[in-house]
């Protein structure tokens, strides 16, 4: 027992670890993505200002350019971890069974180890970083977009 509790204390410490550089690499990443959007954007994003259309406008449509694109990667990602986890449960875990029966000299024998489980706290932490880094690394890109001058912006578009 306290073997699996060292065992899980480092995978929990590995998995902040393996978040944390993912998110960072995400966050690049998304500001780019934003960035190069808001880049093309230049021109619609004139013509809107030129009508009357307030920065805060203008943010918020980029913003929710940004919320769908999180919403497409939690979709992509959790389907994707669903099945990669259902694979490797199904791949080892009457083999993960057999060893923990014998390592606790299980006498109930009905019980049996899986490697998924829907009521942990790493799924949902997972799923709000995603949302949580691209709205982060949209601010930036997006505030730069919506302080640019629009009567400027159509002058060089042509």
């Amino acid at each position: 027992t306290l073997m699996v509790n060292e065992v899980k204390h480092w995978f929990e410490i590995g998995l902040m670890w393996a978040l944390a550089i993912v998110g960072g690499v995400a966050f690049i990443i998304f500001a780019g993505l934003i960035g190069r959007m808001v880049s093309d954007g230049r021109r619609e994003s004139a013509v809107f200002r030129a009508i009357g259309a307030r920065r805060a406008d203008i943010g918020r449509i980029y913003g929710m350019y940004t919320l769908l694109l999180a919403v497409r990667v939690v979709i992509f990602a959790a389907v994707l971890g669903l099945v990669l986890s259902f694979a490797v449960d199904v791949w080892l875990s009457s083999d993960a069974t057999v060893g923990a029966r014998l390592a606790y000299a299980a006498v109930d024998t009905t019980k049996e180890f899986h490697f998924i489980s829907i009521w942990t706290w790493y799924v949902p932490a997972i799923l709000g970083a995603i949302v949580v880094v691209s709205l982060l690394a949209s601010i930036i890109p997006i505030l730069l977009g919506a302080r640019r001058n629009p009567i400027t912006d159509m002058r060089n578009d042509t």
